[in-house]
């Protein structure tokens, strides 16, 4: 997340915080995707972001997917 906003590597970031309030767009929604679905070698939806708009959220449905597999 950090890096796809090009935040310092300092920056932290609050888990329950919905992404679009710290500068999230559809634009990095999309790449963020990629990315992950690249790095974990597992088909996202496209819709990833927007029905996981949190870190947290995110990574509970990431680590359920990736037990599931």
């Amino acid at each position: 997340v950090g890096r796809i906003l090009r935040l310092p590597a300092t920056r932290i970031l609050d888990p329950q915080q919905p992404l679009i309030e710290i500068g999230f767009d559809s634009l990095m929604a999309v790449e963020m995707r990629n990315n992950l679905a690249s790095a974990l070698h597992v088909p996202l939806p496209t819709t990833l972001l927007f029905d996981y708009p949190t870190i947290a959220s995110l990574v509970g449905y990431l680590g359920d997917r990736l037990a599931a597999t």
